[in-house]
């Protein structure tokens, strides 16, 4: 394996851990923003929301 092969490997390595890292900060953004609904806006329990690779969406 050359040099450039290695650093190329690494780089994929970190690009997942980065993408992993970024889905689960979403997920707990998400997962903050109901919890404050609840509290500040009972009615807004019934409001699902989610996020994917394209943001966030009222589903």
């Amino acid at each position: 394996m050359t040099v450039l092969d290695t650093i190329c490997a690494q780089i994929d390595v970190w690009e997942s851990v980065r993408n992993d890292a970024t889905d689960q900060i979403a997920r707990l953004a998400v997962e903050r923003v109901r919890q404050v609904a609840a509290v500040v806006h009972p009615d807004a329990r019934a409001l699902h929301l989610g996020c994917d690779g394209d943001g966030y969406y009222l589903g």
